[in-house]
């Protein structure tokens, strides 16, 4: 052998000394919970991130343990970054048995909960001891003296120890009636706390996660490891408060994000996040196979469109077996109802959002957010707690200019709706959400954003109905045969409003009312203009819909008459349907 090689052998047989050395003297387990030191908020979980210090020791490999945590953690959403001399050289989760991992809050729950046991079962005893106490007294009854009755009680002897009975027998009765609304209330607190109990205890109860670092530390110094992880259990909806300044024409808008989070661990007074995306999740197009129709094997051969033939949105699963993607039948005889719609408006009532069994890919879709991937920032930290209760924590205070506009549409409602006319200004969207509105200290009550408002897009917000201006309205109609030849039914409406102001100042209303519309040349439909008054603002409009601009001054009223007519041949039979394709201009 060489001694170039005999050198080289004995470099290498000293470090593998060394190697096998190293672990002996350093590889002690040391275990620390570390520190949450920021939280973002996605729609569904949360993304944690935890630092925790490891202090000087032995040089060589050490393991360090961060937990416990929740089990729910995920696995694949771990990243550990190092600071200082030290090398991370492998993560793994470890999932365990043990203690449940449950916050501070949760423990002192399971103890209301206890002591609210023992305050029922208390009373329930003496409950269940006064009513024995009547059973007795009224088993002491004594029976009817007569001449069948072999007593030697007298009559005046039976009467009194009766009324004894009685009065024993009242005094139990009474002290139960004075016990019931103490049972109703302990049976409720008690309820309630278990059905809060049961909101927390997620995460299998007494599974746990650990997380175990393992690093390569050369000197000894330590270092500080900085770990983010996602855990299930989390989520948020943006509301607003909306305070109207009139004597500005500005609102002042404050967007608090609402917070939800179950995750099972609390999370103290730090930097939170609430983001409208949804991490590793649809970061890929996805691809689409050969999609192949053909005769199956062994059955009688059917068009490819027949009604048996199955499905291929069902993956094979027939209509029958699948009753929520089976389509709408319609019966003959029955009439399918359709939203109140008036040209371009409507009457919104109420979106309602649900998911069957596993199925829930649509649960993020309760937040609206139109595409926009936007990261909103808390302005204060606070601690939020792992209960399930809701936690409001404000990300923006905005201040925006208004327009004031006053629509009524009598023939949905005789009443003057109050909007607002905005301009979103800013670089960031304004998400759909319920909006509380306040003018000065008087709150108004609620309202919504149906749609995400995108930055420099205007919008509008309705604060309800002004009590000042008040509205009638009367409709008369009539039918009338005209012509000897042609023969035509002439239909005659006649709509008068009245718009009365009691209020203190004048107001300017917009007035919408309509009518019918047809591209059938066999149909006419005109507006009476010599007994119309005011005249609309356009008599022809291609959805039918008219508007009116008027200003009603303080403690005066205004009048509108409407007449138009319908003339269609006697023998022709015309239905009439809502058309909110039609649209015409606002």
């Amino acid at each position: 052998m060489y001694p170039g090689h005999i050198k080289n052998a004995v470099v290498g047989f000293l470090l593998l000394l060394i190697s096998w050395g190293l672990p002996s003297m350093a590889g002690s387990q040391e275990s620390r919970p570390g520190t949450i030191t920021s939280v973002t908020v996605y729609p569904g979980i949360a993304n944690v991130e935890r630092t925790v210090a490891l202090p000087e020791g032995e040089p060589g490999q050490r393991l360090l343990q961060l937990g416990p945590l929740p089990s729910s953690l995920r696995d694949s959403s771990i990243r550990v970054t190092a600071e200082g001399e030290v090398q991370v050289l492998s993560v793994k989760v470890r999932r365990s048995s043990g203690d449940p991992v449950e916050p501070q809050s949760l423990k002192v729950l399971r103890g209301q909960i206890a002591e609210a046991k023992k305050s029922l079962l208390a009373l329930q005893r003496q409950d269940e001891t006064l009513a024995a106490h009547q059973a007795r007294f009224e088993g002491l009854v004594p029976e009817k003296p007569g001449s069948s009755v072999n007593s030697p009680l007298s009559k005046k002897a039976w009467q009194g120890l009766a009324e004894l009975i009685l009065s024993g027998m009242k005094n139990a009765t009474d002290q139960r009636i004075l016990l019931v609304p103490k049972i109703l209330v302990a049976k409720s607190t008690l309820q309630k706390l278990e059905q809060e109990l049961a909101t927390y205890e997620v995460n299998s109860g007494r599974n746990k996660a650990v997380i175990e670092i393992e690093s390569l530390d050369l000197s000894g110094k330590g270092g500080v490891f900085r770990v983010e992880y996602q855990v299930a259990g989390a989520i948020w909806k943006p509301i607003y408060q909306v305070h109207v300044q009139e004597e500005t024409d500005q609102i002042q808008l404050k967007s608090y994000a609402e917070v939800y989070q179950w995750t099972g661990e609390d999370w103290p007074a730090v930097p939170m996040f609430f983001s409208t995306s949804l991490p590793e999740s649809g970061a890929e197009p996805g691809s689409l196979s050969a999609l192949k129709i053909e005769r199956p094997r062994f059955l009688q051969p059917e068009p490819v469109m027949s009604r048996k033939s199955k499905p291929l949105a069902n993956n094979g699963v027939d209509d029958k077996e699948s009753p929520r993607r089976r389509p709408e039948q319609l019966k003959r005889g029955r009439i399918r109802e359709q939203p109140p719609v008036l040209g371009g408006l409507s009457f919104d009532r109420g979106k309602a959002f649900f998911y069957e069994g596993d199925d829930k890919a649509g649960a993020a879709d309760g937040l609206d957010d139109r595409g926009f991937l936007t990261v909103f920032e808390a302005i204060h930290a606070e601690q939020v707690e792992s209960t399930g209760s809701p936690h409001r924590r404000l990300y923006s205070i905005d201040t925006i200019p208004f327009k004031a506009v006053h629509r009524c549409v009598p023939e949905l409602e005789t009443a003057v709706f109050r909007r607002l006319l905005l301009s979103l200004n800013g670089e960031e969207p304004l998400l759909a959400g319920e909006v509380s509105v306040f003018a000065g200290r008087d709150y108004l009550g609620m309202t919504r954003i149906e749609n995400t408002v995108a930055p420099g897009e205007e919008w509008a917000l309705d604060l309800g109905t002004m009590d000042q201006v008040v509205v009638s309205r009367n409709t008369v109609e009539s039918e009338e045969t005209r012509g000897l030849l042609s023969r035509l039914t002439e239909y005659r409406t006649e709509t008068r409003l009245k718009l009365e102001n009691y209020g203190d100042s004048a107001e300017t209303i917009e007035i919408l009312e309509r009518i019918p519309v047809s591209d059938d040349e066999s149909v006419s439909i005109e507006i009476d203009k010599s007994k119309t008054e005011p005249a609309p603002e356009n008599l022809k409009p291609v959805d039918g819909i008219l508007r009116w601009s008027v200003t009603v001054e303080p403690g005066k009223s205004r009048e509108l008459r409407l007449i138009w007519t319908m003339q269609i041949p006697k023998d022709k039979i015309l239905l009439r349907r809502e058309a909110p394709e039609r649209l015409g201009g606002e």
